[in-house]
């Protein structure tokens, strides 16, 4: 396969020299290099004959860029499809399934930290009104003439109650902490692969 654009540059041509060459017009070879078409035949074999290039080869290139091309503009709203992977060559099929991978990944990770912040923060402010409720709860006792044994036991129970969402604060603390770590690894999966994927694009560019 032979991309017209590589090819062009390994001259050191324009699109316009490329055109004046070749007989074709810069349109042309603008919407073929950007793999909106794929040359006729008889484009093909003006491109190669001046690029020194086989006229299959540069229909198939052209072909792949094409594909690409429609692949990277869905890729941008959602993963592709199996069919849709297995029109493009393996090598770039593994590269954006691992790429749509990671990027599901760093999504479910989001999902993940806005919850686990949710958590902390209701954790935080069930403490918060244990805490007011139990020093409430005191006051009464101790400014309440003749409080008895009840007010003890339901002073007791605030307590316990206390207790428990005070316990649970760190719990969640650290759930948001894991979830903090699982999201900065899975942006750097993301964006490992990211790269990957322009790697392989890169001599279809």
């Amino acid at each position: 396969m032979d991309n017209v654009r590589r090819l062009r540059n390994s001259k050191g041509w324009s699109q316009e020299h490329l055109a004046e060459a070749s007989g074709v017009g810069r349109a042309t070879i603008q919407r073929i290099e950007s793999g909106r078409v794929r040359p006729t035949a008889e484009t093909a074999l003006a491109l190669a004959a001046v690029l020194d290039a086989d006229a299959q080869a540069i229909r198939e290139g052209a072909g792949i860029v094409a594909e690409l091309s429609g692949a990277i503009e869905i890729s941008l709203d959602r993963d592709l499809s199996q069919p849709e992977l297995r029109r493009l060559p393996p090598a770039i099929q593994t590269t954006f399934t691992d790429f749509f991978r990671a990027r599901g990944e760093a999504h479910a990770a989001e999902v993940a930290l806005a919850q686990a912040a949710d958590n902390h923060q209701a954790a935080i402010a069930r403490a918060t009104a244990a805490s007011g409720e139990c020093t409430r709860s005191l006051r009464w006792a101790l400014g309440t003439p003749g409080a008895d044994a009840e007010a003890q036991r339901s002073l007791h129970r605030l307590r316990a109650r206390l207790e428990e969402q005070q316990r649970e604060v760190p719990v969640r603390a650290d759930a948001l902490s894991s979830a903090v770590r699982r999201i900065a690894a899975a942006a750097g999966a993301l964006t490992e692969t990211g790269l990957r994927v322009s790697a392989v694009l890169a001599p279809y560019c």
